[in-house]
């Protein structure tokens, strides 16, 4: 994951000058792995562009099926919901 390539020292780094990386991590209370949890996740992050920004980038690279050896149904559903983000995402934009 695009984020998952930065440090802890880094991100906190980030966080400070930024604060922005809070808008694109998991909180707490977004436990679990429900559509609505995964939408209400990201859609924090429409009203920020620079959150945005980096929240489309990682879908982007969620996507990059080529580093998978076969699609699975369960890979399927995974890149269906993040097809639907980045329409969330892209839809802002407009």
């Amino acid at each position: 994951m695009f984020l998952q390539r930065f440090s802890g020292l880094q991100l906190r780094e980030l966080s400070t000058e930024t604060g922005h990386i809070r808008l694109v991590t998991k909180r707490p209370e977004d436990e679990g792995d429900s559509e609505a949890v995964y939408m209400a996740f990201v859609r924090r992050t429409k009203g920020n562009n620079i959150a945005r920004r980096v929240k489309t980038a990682d879908i982007l690279d969620n996507l990059n099926a080529s580093r998978l050896s076969a699609l699975t149904e369960k890979d399927m559903r995974r890149m269906n919901r993040y097809l639907a983000a980045l329409r969330e995402l892209r839809d802002a934009e407009a």
